[in-house]
């Protein structure tokens, strides 16, 4: 299946009047799936949408809410759903937490101080390997 950024090459090419043995040419698909997408393109059809597949943490959805309120990580996280019976990777955790906060915004607030610390700032000199502090390179970090 082309993608739809392809879909659109396509269609532009063939109403700029190019034929398809160019487009497929141009494209680096086979004519015949050429020919098929114009046939779709001049019956008035559009791309085909997505549908949208559920996820597999979202039955669990609930419960990852409460463990990211009581400040667990997404490994401690993936170990209590792996105790749970849940077969998935670290990765897939990790990427279900990153999205449900983007798409919640949902912003976790440790419920503790963070404390600060001061950074020495060292680099290297271009034409030296050497490292030597910068001048007033103290920097404010938190934790």
């Amino acid at each position: 299946m082309i993608g739809v950024a392809m879909y659109i090459t396509i269609k532009s090419l063939w109403e700029r009047h190019k034929n398809k043995s160019l487009i497929a040419k141009l494209t680096g698909h086979d004519w015949k799936t050429v020919a098929k997408r114009i046939k779709e393109i001049e019956e008035g059809k559009e791309y085909p949408k997505k549908k949208p597949h559920p996820r597999i943490l979202d039955s669990h959805k609930e419960q990852i809410m409460e463990w990211l309120k009581d400040n667990l990580s997404g490994v401690r996280i993936h170990e209590k759903l792996r105790e749970e019976g849940v077969k998935l990777g670290y990765s897939t955790v990790k990427d279900y937490i990153c999205k449900i906060k983007k798409r919640d915004n949902v912003f976790i607030l440790p419920s503790r101080q963070r404390k600060h610390r001061l950074i020495l700032a060292i680099s290297a000199t271009p034409h030296t390997k050497e490292k030597r502090e910068k001048p007033g390179s103290l920097i404010r970090d938190s934790l």
